[in-house]
């Protein structure tokens, strides 16, 4: 089966140097959905994914709250009182030195 000098060449190029990479990709927020509070944790291993700021959003991106963090790196578990929102849809984005989170949560 003769390919009459036609190949098909892959090339494999990173798009990244794996800097952008340096993420805090295991964190987590429940329970979900939420009544009174949610609980917000996550482990920063290393100096490019201490967490900055936690904040609260409306679906729209409208702030509710904030907090600024002063944590190292380790393991770290913040707890946000969500008792006098009204039921709809949240999102908590988390802030380090090289990257913004996002996840969404639901108030009952």
């Amino acid at each position: 089966n003769a390919a009459n000098g036609r190949e098909l060449w892959v090339i494999d190029i990173p798009v990244s140097d794996g800097e952008e990479l340096n993420s805090v990709t295991n964190w987590k927020v429940f329970p979900n959905p939420a009544h009174n509070s949610v609980e917000v944790i996550f482990n920063a291993t290393d100096e490019s994914s201490i967490v900055k700021q936690l904040s609260l959003s409306d679906i729209n991106g409208k702030e509710i709250s904030n907090v600024d963090l002063k944590f190292n790196t380790g393991f770290v578990h913040e707890s946000m009182d969500v008792s006098s929102l009204s039921p709809g849809i949240y999102l908590v984005k988390l802030t380090t030195e090289k990257t913004t989170e996002v996840k969404k949560f639901v108030k009952q």
